[in-house]
């Protein structure tokens, strides 16, 4: 634990790399629960065309030729499908190195994480549905004040580290334990056609293969969480159940990524556990609405007045500590929580002294 800890204290130039670590010379970019500042509000096009997002977003890249099948992935004793073929695929390449020194491009690999840094901080982001709906008391608040530039976004804390320093770890034992095959997509938008911006979008953990191609399965989604256990990871046990609180963002994965189910993994250092969890698209419409008044009816016109004075008086748009639905929705997020079967439990026994 103290090892993790003077971790954290590298000089700032190191951070930046020691995010990206990742295996066999691919490096991916691990993301907090917040999404960055918002974008300039001085566009008065609140609602561009297709063409025009289109233009605005950077270039799908493919992976290095060291791995046939595209973007990086945890072997599973098969050859992995390539991942290159998912849409609006960002990938960050550490194969591209200096010809001079060998080592990555780092410069190269900053850009593309600004890159996908700008997908994001335009739109409402899966891990933060919760808090627009009111989960959380008082993370409503901050995440409005958040988007409309009035708070630096929230950079992460010890726990939010931990998350990011094990995640690869517990995703190749989840392909142990479970034979699946595991791909990545940096980004997607949700399209609500094209009249409106894709205003939400989502990074998920992992995409998990279908292996029952025919029976119409397109795969499921992998949500990774490694609890920090109050301080003390070493400590720490699989939670006995999925916690209702994260069911906003298993739902809005699942809804953008087109998927009818997900696999979330509860990782820690003595044992893990699998919970199954099914997309609901009566809790999604209910959370729609309620995203939909939050970003279209306190976000946007705050932004849209700071835009034409920095010192505009943006109170009247602050929205209250909970949507009127919070308490619908929290109570059909607990339900679905508590359906969620245990499909596998792997934890260690406890040492008797």
């Amino acid at each position: 634990m103290r090892t993790f800890q003077r971790a954290l204290r590298t000089k700032p130039e190191t951070t930046f790399r020691k995010r990206l670590v990742g295996k066999d010379g691919l490096y991916k970019l691990f993301s907090t629960h917040s999404d960055g500042e918002p974008p300039d509000a001085s566009s008065e096009n609140i609602a561009p065309t297709r063409a025009q997002r289109e233009d605005a977003r950077p270039s799908v890249k493919k992976a290095s030729p060291m791995h046939e099948d595209g973007y990086s992935h945890y072997p599973s004793g098969e050859d992995v499908a390539s991942a290159g073929a998912e849409q609006n695929c960002t990938v960050l390449d550490a194969g591209s190195t200096d010809a001079a020194s060998g080592s990555p491009d780092w410069e190269k690999l900053e850009k593309q994480v600004r890159e996908w840094g700008e997908l994001r901080k335009a739109r409402l982001t899966a891990s933060v549905f919760g808090f627009a709906i009111g989960f959380w008391e008082g993370r409503r608040v901050q995440l409005w004040k958040e988007k409309i530039g009035l708070l630096e976004p929230f950079s992460g804390n010890l726990a939010t580290n931990w998350g990011t320093l094990k995640e690869a770890t517990a995703i190749q034992r989840y392909v142990e334990l479970t034979h699946n095959k595991v791909t990545h997509q940096f980004f997607r938008s949700y399209p609500l056609g094209t009249q409106l911006p894709d205003w939400l979008g989502c990074s998920p953990d992992g995409l998990i293969n279908s292996k029952s191609p025919l029976l119409l399965d397109n795969g499921g989604i992998l949500e990774v969480k490694c609890p920090f256990n109050g301080g003390q990871p070493e400590l720490g046990v699989p939670w006995p159940y999925v916690p209702y609180h994260y069911m906003p963002q298993a739902q809005g994965l699942m809804e953008i990524f087109d998927r009818n189910w997900m696999d979330f993994y509860v990782w820690t250092v003595n044992g893990s556990s699998i919970y199954r969890i099914d997309r609901n698209p009566d809790l999604w419409e209910l959370m729609l609405t309620a995203l939909n008044d939050f970003w279209w009816g306190h976000v946007v016109p705050a932004r849209r007045l700071l835009s034409k004075d920095v010192n505009a008086e943006v109170r009247r748009f602050k929205p209250g500590p909970h949507h009127p639905l919070y308490l619908t929705i929290a109570n059909r997020c607990k339900k679905l929580a508590d359906r969620a079967p245990l499909l596998l439990n792997d934890q260690k026994p406890r040492q008797v002294r």
